[in-house]
């Protein structure tokens, strides 16, 4: 119910809002990065997707179990990164631009998600990890480097520190029981 309420909230709410916004400021650029940066998202981790599947086919389940949330979670910190750098870090402190740069870093893994229920009828439980790191990774991550003075080392530190919450609550032996 709750998952349902935000994807309402900030599909399409936000990002029509936001884009709105940088439109009437003529921050044409900005959206253009935006919507390359979803754009290269989704297509790097669909080429990415059969290098994975051969790798992951050659390991063990244990051993996939515990790397595979390793990657995932890695991708979604590049992904976090590039969004501020390339969209947001120029704009620190403006309230739009954060969202339409948390927009563009949310945006292709809800997307992925979404075909995947698509494609299946169901969601996979690392498709719902990622996309739930992506979400408040983002949120963390801009907030500190946005509207606090904290060091952008700070930022770095605790969205690995987010990223460690999955591990905590053994989502690889969580994943290891699906097999």
């Amino acid at each position: 119910m709750l998952k349902t309420l935000v994807n309402l909230l900030i599909f399409p709410l936000i990002p029509l809002i936001s884009v709105i916004t940088l439109v009437v400021k003529g921050q044409w650029l900005l959206i253009g990065l935006g919507a390359l940066f979803v754009i290269g998202t989704v297509y790097a981790l669909g080429l990415l997707y059969g290098l994975e599947r051969k790798i992951v086919r050659s390991m063990s389940v244990r051993t996939a179990s515990y790397l595979v949330p390793v990657y995932y979670l890695a991708l979604v910190y590049v992904s976090v990164i590039l969004s501020w750098t390339l969209i947001n870090s120029r704009y620190s402190g403006d309230w739009w631009v954060f969202l339409f740069a948390y927009t563009c870093c949310y945006y292709p893994y809800n997307y992925l998600l979404g075909a995947e229920l698509a494609k299946t009828g169901r969601t996979n439980l690392m498709t719902n990890v990622v996309n739930n790191y992506a979400l408040y990774g983002y949120l963390l991550f801009a907030i500190l480097r946005n509207f606090t003075g904290l060091p952008t080392a700070t930022a770095y530190v605790a969205l690995l520190i987010l990223a460690v919450f999955p591990f905590y609550y053994k989502l690889p032996e969580r994943i290891r029981g699906k097999y």
